[in-house]
């Protein structure tokens, strides 16, 4: 994810390396959109498409080569049940869902939806579209993941700390102007010609 945040200005790089991090720790393949969406800002589509298509490829070249690797070896239910499979299954009282079981459940399934809402809308919403920006919606979409999770242990924090520092400390490196509201600059008046005035 920190290699993400390094490349964020090439597509392909960042589409790579999010995809590593997905397939390190699928938590992370919830902030695969909001990686893909960096950069787009307000450009016509027709400057999206090739930003999209090369984010797209290194991506995929990653996945097909982490398929190449596994896949021989074993099948997709295989890898399906000792990943997430496995980790569904997993409960720890180290969250609130672990700790009181399936008296939350309904709340839980909620927590869920709003995550899934959270990472599939912010690539859509109106943002920040540099550096911090990018690492604070990455961090906030993290940490929504966390809490949905039913095997949680507090070393899971460093998923998102390091996403939250570069939200917080990249804004030191921005000058004070760009850090504090600018007052709204004060209406033009309309003045009559000296000539007209004096002639009134």
């Amino acid at each position: 994810m920190l290699g993400a945040f390094a490349v964020h200005a090439r597509p392909l790089a960042r589409g790579a390396l999010g995809a590593a991090a997905g397939l390190a720790k699928f938590a992370s393949l919830a902030v695969l959109p909001l990686l893909a969406a960096h950069g787009l800002g307000d450009r016509p589509v027709r400057e999206r498409a090739p930003l999209l298509a090369r984010f797209a490829a290194g991506a995929a070249l990653i996945a097909a080569l982490a398929a190449a690797i596994v896949l021989p070896h074993t099948g997709p239910a295989a890898l399906w049940d000792r990943t997430v499979g496995y980790q569904a299954g997993r409960d720890a009282p180290f969250s609130v869902w672990g700790l009181y079981g399936g008296d939350w459940q309904t709340a839980r399934s909620f927590v869920q939806v709003l995550a899934v809402v959270l990472a599939a809308g912010l690539p859509f919403a109106r943002r920040r579209d540099d550096l911090a920006g990018l690492a604070a919606l990455c961090g906030a979409v993290l940490v929504a993941w966390q809490l949905t999770t039913n095997y949680w242990f507090y070393f899971y924090v460093l998923w998102a700390l390091p996403a939250i520092l570069i939200a917080v400390l990249g804004r030191a490196g921005l000058p004070e102007t760009a850090l504090s509201p600018q007052p709204a600059p004060a209406p033009a008046r309309s003045r009559r010609p000296a000539a007209a005035a004096s002639s009134g």
